[in-house]
């Protein structure tokens, strides 16, 4: 019963797949993160990039109009630098005098529509997941719960009595390196 879409963020209408009353228990949103990453370096950050978390905002508030109820919990999730979204000048390049700002209005309007908010930026190693990279996670509640996060089961050289991180090369097929998979 889960509503998978591969349709352009912009141009996805609900009204093909929500009716009046219908609840949407659960949504996961990843935006592009590439032009919030520092991995972007010195490069000029693409604006139409950045305005991402604004479509999924926009399709909250079409879950609201069409069902009457906002999604009961949404994740995001993203690279910590989207707290430090702001607008960018003609360039492209972030005004460091507006860092954050593009951010808390996101945030802002998100609680605005009935939504409880927490983030923390977590490491995926941190519980199970073979890579170290942190990224930043929201969630989002409409449904009265309290959000609650995972405790860690592993850490880096099993301190603290979790688990050790699993290395990358765990999720590589070695001898295949430089077949293609196709």
């Amino acid at each position: 019963n889960t509503l998978h879409l591969t349709e352009d963020i912009f141009k996805v209408d609900l009204n093909k797949y929500l009716k009046a009353g219908e609840i949407v228990r659960f949504m996961w949103a990843s935006p592009d993160c590439t032009s919030h990453s520092k991995a972007k370096g010195g490069q000029p950050r693409i604006s139409g990039l950045r305005i991402l978390p604004w479509a999924v905002y926009r399709l909250c508030k079409q879950v609201l109009n069409i069902t009457e109820h906002l999604p009961e919990c949404l994740i995001m999730e993203n690279v910590e630098e989207i707290q430090e979204w702001g607008p960018l000048d003609e360039q492209g390049y972030p005004l460091p005098e507006h860092k954050g700002e593009d951010y808390q209005k996101f945030i802002g309007c998100m609680k605005k529509i009935g939504f409880e908010f927490d983030c923390r930026e977590l490491v995926a190693a941190d519980y199970g997941a073979p890579t170290t990279r942190k990224r930043w996670y929201a969630i989002f509640r409409s449904d009265g719960r309290a959000i609650r996060w995972p405790k860690p089961t592993h850490s880096k050289g099993g301190a603290d009595g979790l688990e050790p991180w699993i290395p990358g090369s765990t999720s590589l097929d070695l001898p295949a390196l430089g077949k293609s998979r196709f």
